[in-house]
This record gives structure tokens, C-alpha cells and sequence, in this order.
């Protein structure tokens, strides 16, 4: 899915630490990379995996993605345990739509700055 942006991958990233910085993401550096995984897993992805795989702590990727979700980036579900017993697990999914509504929410907010001169 990355490549399908057009993108290498460290230009993408870069472009996501940049939009984060525009609204003043927790972590953007983190977000940026938990970002790419779920580009890269379209069908969703759980919290347990995303901290072994952006190798930070649970409460962080937990954190980040809540932050992701309030932004309009990420959705969530849960997901049922399939065997044994234990908490349904929260499994997130990138939102398309949302990253680019903030990016063009970020474009309106330093367009003025365009205009000095």
C-alpha cells in the first residue's frame, strides 16, 4: 500500500511527521511509524500488535491511537478473542479519508503564510 501512494517510504514518513506537527501530535515520530504499519495493513491491525511492531509499550500505542482516532486518522473496533477467554482486543484501521481531510485542513491553516512577502 505505500508504494501505491506514490511515495518511498521516508518521504511518506516525513510527510506524516509533518502533518502531526501540525496539529500538535503527542509523539509524531511514533505516530508517524504506527501510521505507515497501518497503511501497510488495510484490514486492520491490533494494539498489541502495533506496540511489538513500532516496539513501544502498550499504554503508548494505546495512547496513540486514541490520539489518531480523535484526529479522524484511525478507526477502531473490537475484536473478540477467538480462543481461550480474555478482553475483546482493540484492533485499528486507517482512515483514508481522514488523512487527507487533515492535510487539507493543515494546507488552509499555512496558506496565509503563502501571502508574505
Amino acid at each position: 500500500m505505500v508504494k501505491q501512494v506514490g511515495l518511498d517510504r521516508s518521504e511518506l514518513e516525513k510527510s506524516l511527521r509533518a502533518l502531526l506537527h501540525c496539529f500538535k501530535a503527542a509523539n509524531p515520530e511514533v505516530s508517524a511509524r504506527i501510521i505507515l504499519l497501518l497503511l501497510e495493513n488495510e484490514k486492520g491491525i491490533t494494539v498489541s500488535e502495533i506496540k511489538d511492531k513500532v516496539n513501544v509499550s502498550y499504554a503508548m500505542a494505546l495512547r496513540i491511537i486514541s490520539e489518531l482516532e480523535s484526529l479522524g486518522i484511525v478507526e477502531t473496533d473490537r475484536v473478540k478473542v477467538v480462543k481461550g477467554r480474555g478482553r475483546a482486543r482493540k484492533l485499528a484501521r486507517l482512515s483514508k479519508e481522514g488523512i487527507v481531510r487533515l492535510a487539507k485542513q493543515c494546507i488552509e491553516l499555512l496558506e496565509p503564510l503563502t501571502k508574505i512577502q
